[in-house]
Order: structure tokens, then sequence, then C-alpha cells
């Protein structure tokens, strides 16, 4: 057998460290800041919305609209808005190391409410 390597099925494969590949944890080494605007979708007039990643942790845009997450894991994180007379949206935003990340703009369209003679 070679030097360095291991066995696995009667096949020879070189010998590397498990914990490095197979650790989800590599992901949570590494943190990046995320932004980005909230637009009306027909208009691209700003949007005051509530904003939160896949960890639940609820965010108010600024007054122009914005919306900052720091300290983040790197990778795709799914960011979700809401926004009074809109229907929700989301977006998977690519969050690099440190603050290199590309701000993401994320467009809402109008919630219709439809009556029938009075009724919702």
């Amino acid at each position: 057998m070679l030097q360095g390597a291991f066995l696995i099925d009667n096949f020879i494969a070189p010998q590397f460290n498990w914990f490095t590949v197979m650790s989800p944890v590599t992901r949570y080494n590494r943190t990046g800041t995320g932004s980005g605007i909230v637009l009306d979708k027909e208009i691209g007039e700003p949007i005051k919305a509530k904003v939160w990643r896949s960890d639940n942790f609820i965010k108010s845009t600024t007054a122009e609209s914005r919306f900052t997450f720091e300290n983040i894991p790197t990778g795709y994180e799914l960011i979700n808005v809401s926004a009074d007379g809109y229907a929700d949206g989301s977006l998977a935003a690519d969050v690099y190391q440190g603050d290199e990340s590309p701000e993401v703009t994320i467009f809402l369209t109008v919630r219709l409410l439809l009556g029938f003679d009075g009724k919702k």
C-alpha cells in the first residue's frame, strides 16, 4: 500500500483530513456583511420594510429603504422581506468575506385584494 494512503472498499485513497472536508463549521469561520435596498417593482421607489435572514434575525430598513447584516456566515444567505401593502419577497444573496459582498436589490409588488360585492 502507498505510504500516506488508506484503503476504502479495496480502493486506495490518498490520506486527507476528513474534518476539513466534511465539517460544516468551515463555512462559519468566515463572515461578511450583506446589504441591500427594497424597492417597489412598478415605480422603483424605496419601501419601508422588515427584512430577515434564514435564522429569523429581523431588522427594519432605514428611511432610505436600506438594510445591512453584519458578521453573517459567507455563502448564500436567504433574505426575506415583508412590507405593508406588498406581497412578501425573498432573494438568495451571495455573502463574501469582509465587506466585499455586492449590494442586493429586492423588488416587491403591490398586493392586490380582490373583492366581490363588498366581500373579500
